[in-house]
């Protein structure tokens, strides 16, 4: 909370109040027994400011939902548009309920009316709850308020859609027809399993066609990850692409890829999620007995969790055949030994 610095020869003490840096010089020298007292004089203004009773904190214009929120949006300034405006619509939609009031007046019984006010979808109230506890904590940490009013909410599971591969291969043949641009960004994720924010800012100088590797902008975590130029990959990029230079993919912002939804409909196709063309690649990948560690490497996630939790679905055909393969094995006499082998082909 409170940091000792020396400055010019003088020890200076710096601390924080409601989010507001102070720093205060102790006039003495910085000497080895200045220092001891230093400590002393630090640790008495921390537990004066934990208790409220540091003569600073009643000078301060108490903070309102709008004035603490600004203060909050300064530590997100590097994080992406989409992360910035999902804190925005989430404290929004406090706002709107509560109004610009003093941030200490938002309690936990407030919160209980706001969740009540609300009109949105468990997985929606998952991710507004998610989002404001995390903006609650900041104010928290920062002595705007004691506590976090804000609950954790248990998550939705998410059910995974995946896109037959019937279905996708009519998807893509339409999609040829109609539009060479819209076609080749499908089949791309479709190859690749890539998130559509690394799609749209991937550029042909991030393939290494000498290593086989492509390099891929990590956005979420802020890091350069790596995914295989595997043969077929390589093969579809310098077939299609007439040029490999320049941006790989046509389109800049997730919004332009709204093209999919519409030809969906348009086609009559069930819905599917541009997102769920990735949960449809990993579930493949796992289906053909690609190892869970392999998986999480090439999903790029940070956590294996997320891999097993959200993008791995069982494909009943396979499960059925193999099941076929014992059931057959057992009635024509077959040792159990050999049916499990049938099995595991």
């Amino acid at each position: 909370m409170a940091e000792i610095y020396k400055r010019n020869g003088i020890i200076w003490i710096t601390y924080s109040i409601y989010g507001k840096r102070y720093r205060e010089s102790l006039g003495i020298k910085d000497t080895r027994e200045n220092r001891m007292i230093a400590k002393k004089i630090k640790l008495q203004k921390e537990a004066d400011i934990l208790n409220g009773v540091h003569p600073l904190i009643k000078k301060i214009k108490k903070k309102t939902l709008i004035e603490a929120f600004k203060d909050f949006e300064k530590t997100k300034e590097n994080k992406s548009e989409s992360t910035r405006r999902i804190y925005d619509y989430s404290y929004k939609k406090l706002l709107d309920f509560t109004g610009d009031i003093e941030i200490r007046k938002v309690t936990e019984d407030v919160i209980d009316e706001f969740e009540k006010y609300l009109k949105v979808s468990k997985g929606s109230l998952e991710i507004i709850f998610r989002h404001l506890r995390i903006i609650f904590e900041y104010f928290r940490k920062m002595r705007i308020i004691d506590f976090n009013p804000v609950p954790r909410k248990q998550s939705v599971e998410k059910k995974i859609n995946v896109i037959s591969r019937e279905e996708m291969d009519l998807i893509l043949k339409l999609l040829k027809k109609h539009n060479e641009n819209q076609y080749k960004t499908i089949k791309l994720l479709i190859m690749t399993g890539l998130r559509v924010s690394e799609l749209i800012r991937l550029e042909f100088e991030d393939i290494d066609f000498k290593r086989n590797i492509i390099y891929i902008k990590n956005n979420k975590g802020k890091r350069i990850d790596q995914f295989p130029l595997y043969r077929e990959l390589r093969l579809f990029l310098e077939i299609e692409w007439k040029e490999l230079n320049g941006k790989v993919c046509p389109y800049k912002t997730k919004e332009a890829l709204s093209f999919f939804r519409h030809f969906l409909k348009r086609n009559n196709f069930r819905h599917y999620s541009i997102h769920e063309i990735r949960k449809t690649f990993l579930s493949r990948l796992a289906n053909a007995g690609m190892s869970l560690f392999d998986l999480q490497k090439i999903a790029r996630h940070k956590d294996i969790k997320t891999t097993q939790k959200y993008y791995l679905e069982a494909e009943y055909e396979r499960i059925g055949n193999k099941i076929n393969d014992v059931i057959l094995g057992t009635i024509e006499g077959t040792m159990s030994e050999n049916a499990l082998k049938i099995a595991q082909k």
